[in-house]
């Protein structure tokens, strides 16, 4: 976690796409660190009202 720019707060992380995570892409069997299929991805977040994130948009 961390802010941008405006002082929003976001977190930033590295996932794989569904096709790549269920092996389909041709690079599953591959070296993990060296994985064309993860990408860097940003996303905001907003908080509950304890201090937990809401990472989907939505309180579970």
């Amino acid at each position: 976690f961390t802010k941008d720019e405006a002082g929003n707060d976001i977190f930033v992380y590295h996932a794989r796409s569904k096709e790549c995570f269920e092996g389909k892409c041709g690079y599953s069997d591959n070296d993990p660190l060296h994985d064309p299929c993860r990408h860097a991805r940003i996303q905001t977040v907003e908080w509950t009202a304890d201090g937990k994130p809401i990472l989907n948009g939505r309180e579970k």
